[in-house]
């Protein structure tokens, strides 16, 4: 059998943010690591701007549009972008045909490649039908990966009733993915062992986390000159990086600044954007929370700049216990920064917090222990908050570094393709 050590590999993900644009940057990183490591990788991906839910114009009209990207081949396909109201809340069903466009499109963009592996990565669920079709029809291993559960996690925000016919369709599918590729790829293991009840068996599920890029967090000083840009010289700030979505429960926060109101010292910075944000701001306005900023989305670059900003991070979670495998890729950007980190959360998230040394943690919703984790951090020296900051950094860099976690992925993928049969 012929040993493969360098493939070209199908990389299928319907958003690919760039380190200068915001969002979750992992199929950046796993991308051009995997080409370091000697792969030709193809991505295929949707020509739609994860932030703005727009298509920049240099894409507009065009089926399929090839560009290169640190090395890397992406082709950015057409999708169905058009599923906000004029209120700007989603429609959930214009939203399921911006799935299912990339869906079709990604196999057509797949189709013409020649490939030695196929991997594709979740959500939403449907990127998996392109990954299954085209290792079929290529005869190619197919490669799952899975970064948030479906449909449960969308069960538990409320989206679809458990009983519907959506849900029911969209658990057949998963199952049926699932039982279909030569590997699984979980992000926490949390996930891994939802999956593994589900009947898949547990020696093709594999666990690959998140990560850090040590040459974005190698050195953070304080950022004094930008918390006086801000307006927060002489503050004591509790900042949030990320999504503004239903998972992350950014109420907790506006409860918290509300129960610290009667502490001028203490402010809390909120940056970014999602779906949560404009109900965040009119509650800020009726409640009259002059502690607490928003900002708009930043890029990836640009993160430890403000997270230099931070007396301490904040890392709310719902409480549903389909999220209790989930660990945000901002944990370990929080980690990395060496602030301490409070956490509203339970299962995987919790446990890699406590195990850091960097912070506490409080039961999901808990604005009450919010707020008394925040003032507490806020009385103690500097010193000592940045004694825990840098035991959670050196927790993430000695477990968690990305370019660690890329030889793990590399080596499933290898190990997948020399077993296929």
């Amino acid at each position: 059998m012929t040993e493969f050590q360098n493939m070209k590999i199908i990389y299928i993900a319907q958003y690919f943010n760039l380190p200068e644009e915001a969002g979750a940057g992992r199929h950046f990183a796993s991308a051009t690591e995997l080409q370091k490591r000697g792969h030709q990788v193809t991505v295929i991906t949707g020509s739609q701007n994860y932030r703005t839910g727009l298509i920049p114009d240099r894409y507009k009209g065009k089926l399929i549009t090839g560009e290169q990207v640190a090395g890397v081949r992406v082709l950015r396909t057409y999708v169905y972008a058009n599923y906000r109201g004029d209120d700007g809340k989603i429609n959930v069903k214009k939203r399921l045909l911006n799935h299912l466009s990339f869906m079709l499109m990604a196999f057509v963009a797949g189709w013409q490649e020649k490939a030695d592996l196929v991997l594709a990565s979740s959500t939403p669920l449907f990127v998996g039908i392109p990954g299954w079709l085209l290792g079929l029809l290529k005869r190619i291993p197919f490669v799952f990966e899975i970064r948030d559960p479906w449909p449960e996690a969308v069960v538990a925000l409320g989206v679809f009733k458990p009983e519907s016919k959506i849900a029911r369709l969209g658990q057949g599918l998963a199952n049926f993915l699932y039982r279909q590729a030569d590997c699984v790829v979980a992000v926490t293991n949390g996930f891994r062992k939802q999956i593994i009840q589900r009947g898949i068996e547990a020696s093709k599920v594999e666990v690959v986390p998140h990560g850090v890029d040590l040459d974005i967090f190698d050195h953070i000083p304080k950022q004094e000159a930008l918390k006086c840009q801000l307006g927060l010289e002489n503050k004591f700030v509790a900042i949030y990086v990320g999504a503004f979505g239903m998972v992350n429960n950014l109420q907790v926060i506006l409860k918290a600044a509300r129960r610290l109101k009667a502490y001028p010292q203490i402010a809390f910075l909120l940056i970014g954007d999602g779906d949560e944000k404009p109900e965040l701001l009119k509650t800020r306005e009726e409640w009259k929370l002059e502690n607490l900023i928003f900002l708009d989305p930043i890029s990836k670059k640009t993160v430890p700049a403000y997270l230099g900003t931070a007396d301490v991070c904040l890392l709310p979670l719902r409480d549903e216990p389909v999220f209790h495998g989930m660990v945000q890729n901002k944990t370990f950007d929080y980690l990395a920064a060496g602030s301490p980190v409070i956490a509203c959360a339970c299962g995987d998230t919790r446990q890699i917090i406590e195990a850091s040394g960097a912070g506490v943690v409080v039961a999901p919703g808990d604005d009450r222990g919010l707020a008394d984790a925040v003032l507490n951090y806020s009385r103690l020296s500097r010193q000592e908050r940045e004694r825990q900051g840098q035991t959670g950094r050196d927790y993430v860099l000695k477990n968690f570094m990305r370019k660690n976690i890329a030889d793990k992925l590399n080596d499933i993928l290898v190990r997948v393709k020399n077993e296929y049969q």
